[in-house]
C-alpha cells in the first residue's frame, strides 16, 4: 500500500485519487508517435499495438498532427504524429485506447457525422474520446459550387476512442 503525495494517508495501488483529501496520484506523462516512412495504415496498426502492450496507460488525452497528400482521384489527410499526455496506473486498465481512419469515397459528398455514427452503432462499447478530419474534394468549380455534385470527395475522420478490455476486443481498432 502506498501513501498520498499530500497529506500522507494511505492509498490503494490503483488508486488515481486520494479518499482522505481527493488529491490526484498519478502523474502526467507524454508520448508523441511520429509516422517517418511508415505507411499510414502500419502507422496506426503501431499506435494501436503500442496501447495494448502498455495496459497500464490510463486517462489519455490526444492531440493530432494531419496534414495533405495527393491521391489519384482526390487529395487527402495524412496522420503525420500523434501526441498523446497519459497517466500510468499501478495495475492494469480497465479500458484500452485505440485510433481507427475511417473514409469513404463518392461522387456526393456525405456526412461526416453519420460516417461516425455508423461506426459507433458496429462498435457499441466503443467510447470516443476525440475526432478530426473533413472532406477534401477535386472537380471543376462549378460542381463544387453545387454542393460537391460530380466532384470527387474523400471523407476521412480519424477517431481516438477507448473500450473495455475484458468486453471489448481489438478489431474495434481496424478500420
Amino acid at each position: 500500500m502506498r501513501t498520498c503525495k499530500s497529506c500522507n494517508a494511505p492509498i490503494g495501488d490503483g488508486d488515481i485519487f486520494c479518499s482522505a483529501c481527493g488529491q490526484r496520484q498519478a502523474e502526467r506523462r507524454s508520448q508523441v508517435f511520429g509516422r517517418k516512412n511508415l505507411r499510414e495504415a502500419e502507422f496506426i496498426a503501431k499506435i494501436n499495438e503500442w496501447f495494448a502492450m502498455y495496459p497500464q496507460v490510463a486517462n489519455v488525452t490526444c492531440e493530432f498532427d494531419l496534414g495533405y497528400g495527393l491521391g489519384a482521384l482526390v487529395n487527402r489527410r495524412v496522420l503525420n504524429a500523434l501526441a498523446i499526455q497519459y497517466e500510468t496506473l499501478s495495475g492494469t486498465n480497465l479500458y484500452q485506447y485505440g485510433l481507427v481512419h475511417l473514409q469513404n469515397f463518392g461522387l456526393v459528398q456525405k456526412d461526416l457525422d453519420k460516417m461516425l455514427k455508423q461506426w459507433q452503432q458496429a462498435n457499441p462499447e466503443a467510447v470516443v474520446i476525440k475526432t478530426v478530419g473533413g472532406v477534401c474534394q477535386r472537380g471543376d468549380p462549378l460542381s463544387l459550387a453545387l454542393g460537391g455534385v460530380m466532384a470527387t470527395n474523400r471523407m476521412q475522420l480519424y477517431v481516438f476512442f477507448k473500450f473495455n478490455r475484458q468486453t471489448g476486443t481489438a478489431e474495434k481498432c481496424k478500420s
